[in-house]
């Protein structure tokens, strides 16, 4: 029997149905997909970020902050160490041994907890006896206003010749009758020099010679005597006749 050509059509259409011609059609649509996909990444069309970052916390965040301020907080400080300086400088109204010692054996205290929350942080220096100047090297840190044993002026513009003693520091005025011990020096050398300029300044410094027209004046009887000592002090008295009354002083210095 002799086949008809429609059955070679018929059987070619049958072959191709069915799964076998899905599966073909999906995986070129597949295709189409991948190439659409490259040429948006080529393109810069994939938008989302490759990578993440993660946030400092405020831990990290006061570290980095003291750090870049000093150069030399160790890594290690914890909280509690930032802390208990603070409490040092802030509470001691008279430091005592124990807490010079703890300030001393710091290179730079760390920065105040709080100085976080400061718009503008300022830079504190260790000013043990309260007299608004640091010595020579003193310990600074960072606060949002220095608290009590500190001060904002900086020991490279004034310094304390005796951060011990708040009766010295630079632009002292009153003079002093008796001499304070040097520091450092166990109290072997002492010094008039109040207003540390370099210089032991006297209170009286001219030799008085007589009273004025009219019975006026006064001044030392003998030359000017050195810091601490006592010399005779005339002063002109009218009483009927021009007097001259005679006491004794003790030399001030500053």
């Amino acid at each position: 029997m002799k086949k008809s050509p429609f059955w070679l059509l018929g059987f070619l259409l049958a072959g191709c149905g069915g799964d076998d011609f899905q599966v073909a059609v999906s995986e070129d649509a597949a295709l189409e997909d991948t190439a659409t996909l490259d040429t948006q990444v080529d393109t810069g069309a994939d938008t989302r970020p490759d990578t993440t970052t993660t946030a400092d916390t405020p831990a990290e965040v006061s570290d980095t902050l003291a750090d870049a301020a000093d150069g030399s907080v160790d890594s290690a400080d914890s909280k509690s160490d930032v802390a208990t300086d603070v409490a040092d400088v802030s509470t001691d109204s008279a430091p005592d041994v124990a807490t010079d010692s703890a300030i001393d054996s710091v290179t730079t205290i760390d920065a105040p907890l709080d100085v976080l929350a400061c718009e503008a942080p300022v830079t504190c220096y260790v000013d043990k006896d309260e007299d608004g100047y640091p010595a020579t090297g003193a310990k600074s840190f960072f606060a949002c206003e220095c608290p009590k044993g500190s001060t904002i002026k900086s020991p490279s513009v004034v310094v304390d010749c005796n951060d011990e003693d708040s009766r010295v520091h630079p632009g002292a005025t009153a003079f002093q009758t008796t001499a304070y011990c040097v520091p450092g020096t166990g109290c072997a050398t002492k010094s008039f020099d109040y207003d540390c300029n370099g210089t032991e300044d006297k209170q009286y410094t001219v030799k008085f010679s007589s009273c004025s027209l009219g019975c006026v004046g006064e001044g030392l009887a003998v030359e000017p005597p050195a810091c601490g000592a006592t010399a005779g002090y005339t002063t002109c008295r009218f009483a009927v006749l021009c007097n001259k009354d005679s006491s004794t002083v003790t030399q001030g210095c500053r």
